[in-house]
């Protein structure tokens, strides 16, 4: 029968009753035994109790089944022998009755069980044998409710109605039955009931979680386990009587599994938890029993701090698994350590008198939350965090509520909503995985969390659940604190990962008691999840209103820092070196993916290493100063050289002077930005159009560009993604689109460089709808990347005068002019040098060179071909004169002396010239291009004077 209905249920053998034909009535209960204990009757009877314990598998060989024994007087007539078993009998109905009065709260259940001798005597005025009635029983609930002390109430009530003919009650487990195997719980029955036992009803088996047996045993076993179960619960003579104890769902799982098992069952009964005044009386009712009555408690066993202490427990009856009864105990146990580590420090002060027999209100509620804010070493680390008032302001916050809940308790008020959850937001190495894990800290010494545990969960591993299983997620978590870590993919777009379901996020973020979560990312990241939630949605507005932002460190905060972690490392450091470190970090933290204090961690871990690298090296023996200098120093660890350290490089290359001035502009106009407190982003072009012929530096510019972007925090990347017109188009509409936005997609953060970007222009085809979808998307993008168009300068203006659409996005054009022949010279000479071929070659280099002038009209000549593509023919030209300079050198005998005196003569040089100009002349024989007709056709070989060196024989 189940014992929420107020009607019985069409399979109940026996019906609910509201009233009871029991001789003694219900009364109230003044005892102060325990919910998990019965009262033991010192009355001795002439009939043995049998107790059977579980045999394990070690257990010798059976032993033929026996049977109770019943030890008899022979001078005893049958007359004498009935009125001491009614006797007996009896005394077990008043202990059953005394039993269930005392226990604890669980009015359904007692209504139920007195509703039990009801249906015995109603079967015997109907002239039925109760006895052929089913009384198998499923006890359901939660731990620590009691559920096995009812179950041996029960077995004790079927022996005084005269249901079980002795008070044999077996306990077990499905652990242990697992453990004995199918042939060894047979023969426990046996030994409980024969068969051929002349009893009909011989006792009482109590199976505590049988779920647990299909979880061990295979299928086979148990269904055998199962069928010696039915077998001696529906024998007609010899049987028992089965009562199943566990939680509802898996117990009730196991029972559905088993049809002929959930027939013979005839009632279930349903534990609630405890409410807060029956936790209440089980708490004092245990301090009663556990101190034998001689501890006394501060206000009383019914006052205001024993009624707080079971109202922070009665906060875990909505979580599934509330252990009712054995929290209690736990606490009670809390409870003892408290007035010890009370007592250990009021002896260690010199106090003489110290009260061993004495709770205080702090150690049955712990310490206040102002004692707590002056001793927890958390909470003084976490204030050390350098420049995060933020996070201390929202700490603080907690510890006002947490005191003023503190005594709304003792004062039996309802406590003021105290939200723990959290949305750390900050760039990284900004402290929050530190913040994280001593935010946890405080709330285990606050008692706000039982354990204090902190448990990631990458956001990428949430997307893939669904509503039911973050639920169980966040249940499995209680007492802990759930952190979603969003950065732990960072490489990931947002866009390509799988939103998080609005109920998803509902269940995450609901306040629980004894749970915290916290997300942690970036400012970006995080403002991704609220997007998702919605603007005016109240869940956005939680996780706005719990947002702790972690602001970047300043130069003064990486000043403070620097300081402390040099204290830490016994360290000191010179001026000039404390100088030039700073200002390392200082160019450093522009960059997004600057990691602040992990960053002063780095350069200070590797200056320490290199000091002590030229610490050994030196005096042995001698005690070395621990003091840091420049040289320790690696700007390259943390990203803190020049952001326009490339300068030098491009004035080797054939990129002209005014295309540095325009990047050193920009690096000018970002960092003004950037010291008035504005982002560097905002200022700058985000769309390029690249005019200019092949070979003149553009991709080489772009990748600068994109480093200087990089530098200055406007792009989280900066690496070059170069691609075609080809990578952009498909030969249908909609592959294109999918394309064109796959690019814009892997560029994100980054570069996109789109070479010949002049075929744009087409109107036909699938390039139009690759433009449309850039005029579409680009805007979307243009904050998180940079566009490049690039292209030849006069097809460049055509395709832009045809695409207005397009031409409006891009409004920043550089031009990149053909270098000059003394330009690609100078270039030539520095890719021989790369090569490791020495000079000096003055017939490159310098101008009042007869043969300067020779080779100088060579370069002009081939680039009067329209297919000479600067510096691409000049990387080939230096691979030709290489090959000439090691053409005769022979492989035997070779050393560095030999190698170091490779040079290349002006001859082979201007063989190099001859050759390129008459492989680009044959490649333009049959070219009607005016042009192309405009060059010479014969070309002599290479001559020699003794007055002006070699010629360029054109």
């Amino acid at each position: 029968m189940d014992c929420a209905m107020t009607r019985p249920a069409a399979t109940s053998r026996f019906p609910f009753f509201p009233f009871s034909l029991w001789s003694k009535k219900p009364q109230q209960s003044v005892s102060t035994q325990p919910q998990t204990q019965s009262p033991q009757r010192t009355k001795t009877r002439p009939q043995l109790q049998i107790q059977t314990t579980t045999p394990t598998q070690t257990q010798l060989p059976p032993s033929p089944p026996e049977t109770p024994v019943i030890v008899e007087h022979p001078q005893q007539t049958l007359e004498e022998l009935a009125e001491r078993d009614h006797q007996d009998r009896e005394t077990a109905r008043q202990e059953a009755l005394d039993e269930l009065d005392s226990l604890v709260g669980h009015e359904n259940v007692k209504r139920q069980l007195r509703g039990v001798q009801t249906w015995v005597q109603i079967c015997r005025r109907h002239g039925r044998d109760p006895k052929n009635e089913w009384y198998n029983m499923a006890c359901v609930g939660n731990p620590g409710t009691g559920k096995t002390t009812v179950a041996r109430i029960y077995a004790k009530m079927l022996y005084a109605l005269g249901i079980c003919d002795s008070q044999t009650i077996c306990e077990t487990s499905g652990i242990d039955l697992a453990d004995q195997g199918p042939d060894n719980f047979k023969q426990m029955i046996d030994r409980v009931a024969h068969t051929n036992s002349p009893v009909h009803t011989a006792g009482v088996l109590i199976v505590d979680q049988p779920h647990m047996l299909r979880e061990t045993l295979s299928s086979h076993a148990t269904e055998q386990v199962i069928a010696s179960v039915l077998q001696a619960l529906e024998r007609k003579t010899g049987r028992i009587v089965v009562i199943f104890s566990g939680e509802e769902t898996p117990l009730t799982a196991f029972l559905r599994d088993h049809p002929r098992l959930q027939q013979r069952i005839c009632s279930t009964l349903r534990f609630y938890d405890f409410d807060r005044n029956d936790l209440a009386q089980l708490l004092a009712r245990r301090i009663v029993i556990e101190y034998q009555g001689r501890m006394q408690v501060e206000g009383g066993l019914e006052g205001p701090y024993i009624q707080a202490a079971a109202r922070r427990l009665a906060r875990g009856r909505a979580v599934s698994g509330f252990t009712n009864a054995h929290a209690v105990r736990e606490l009670v146990k809390t409870v003892a350590q408290r007035q010890s580590h009370c007592l250990a420090g009021q002896q260690d002060s010199g106090m003489d008198e110290v009260d061993y027999f004495f709770f205080s209100k702090d150690d049955l509620l712990g310490p206040r939350p102002e004692q707590t804010r002056a001793s927890s070493d958390a909470l003084a680390a976490m204030n050390k965090l350098v420049g995060q008032d933020s996070l201390q302001a929202s700490v603080a916050e907690i510890f006002d509520l947490a005191e003023e809940n503190y005594y709304r308790e003792i004062r039996n008020q309802r406590r003021l909503p105290l939200r723990l959850n959290r949305v750390f937001a900050g760039p990284p190495g900004t402290g929050k995985s530190t913040a994280v894990r001593l935010y946890a800290q405080i709330l285990l010494e606050l008692g706000l969390l039982t354990n204090g545990e902190v448990r990631v969960k990458p956001w990428s591993a949430l997307s893939k659940l669904d509503p039911d299983s973050i639920r169980d997620l966040v249940e499995s978590n209680n007492g802990n604190v759930l952190v979603i870590d969003i950065d732990s993919d960072r490489q990931d777009s947002f866009q390509s990962q799988t939103v998080l379901d609005m109920t998803g996020l509902e269940v995450l973020w609901t306040p629980r008691d004894n749970h915290c979560t916290v997300v942690v990312g970036t400012h970006d990241a995080v403002s991704h999840v609220l997007h998702q939630t919605g603007t005016h949605s109240r869940l956005n507005r939680d996780l706005d209103n719990q947002l702790v932002r972690f602001a970047p460190l300043t130069r003064d905060h990486i000043e403070e820092l620097f300081h402390s972690k040099l204290r830490e490392r016994d360290l000191d450091v010179t001026p000039d070196a404390f100088q030039a470190a700073l200002d390392m970090l200082d160019t450093a933290r522009m960059r997004q993916d600057f990691d602040h204090a992990r960053a002063v961690e780095h350069l200070l871990v590797a200056a320490q290493y290199h000091f002590e690298r030229r610490a050994c090296v030196g005096a042995k023996g001698e005690s070395v100063p621990r003091i840091l200098e420049g040289r320790d120093f690696n700007p390259e660890l943390v990203g803190g050289t020049p952001a326009l350290g490339f300068r030098e490089e491009l004035r080797h290359s054939i990129v002209p002077d005014d295309i540095i001035s325009v990047l050193k502009r920009y690096h000018h106009e970002m960092k003004i930005a950037w010291m008035q407190g504005l982002s560097p982003g905002q200022r700058m072009p985000r769309a390029f159009v690249f005019k200019g012929a092949s070979g003149t530096g553009k991709k080489r510019v772009a990748r600068e560009l994109g480093t200087l972007y990089y530098k200055m925090g406007v792009l989280s990347h900066g690496e070059l993604v170069p691609c075609s017109i080809v990578d952009l188009l498909a030969p249908h509409m909609y592959p294109t689109a999918i394309r064109a936005r796959a690019q814009l997609d892997r560029s994100r953060g980054r570069v996109l460089f789109i070479e010949d970007a002049h075929r744009l222009g087409e109107t036909e085809g699938p390039t139009k709808h690759a433009v449309d979808e850039l005029v579409y998307q680009l805007p979307r993008y243009l904050d998180q990347t940079v566009v490049i168009l690039a292209g030849p300068a006069q097809e460049m203006d055509q395709m832009l005068a045809n695409r207005p659409l397009l031409a409006a996005l891009f409004q920043e054009e550089i031009i990149f002019r053909n270098p000059t022949p003394r330009e690609c010279l100078r270039l030539l000479d520095r890719r021989l040098m790369e090569q490791k071929i020495p000079g000096p070659r003055l017939f490159l280099t310098d101008p009042r060179t007869p043969s300067h002038r020779e080779f100088t009209r060579a370069v002009q000549i081939l680039s009067m071909f329209p297919c000479w593509s600067n510096a691409r023919d000049i990387e080939v030209l230096a691979r030709w004169m290489v090959a000439a300079c090691v053409k005769d050198l022979s492989l035997e005998d070779i050393g560095d002396k030999e190698l170091g005196k490779l040079q290349l003569s002006e001859e082979q040089a201007m063989g190099a010239m001859v050759k390129l100009f008459s492989l680009k002349r044959d490649r333009l024989r049959f070219n009607q291009d005016p042009k192309a007709r405009a060059l010479p056709r014969v070309l002599s070989q290479p001559r020699c004077t003794d007055r002006t060196g070699v010629k360029f024989p054109v």
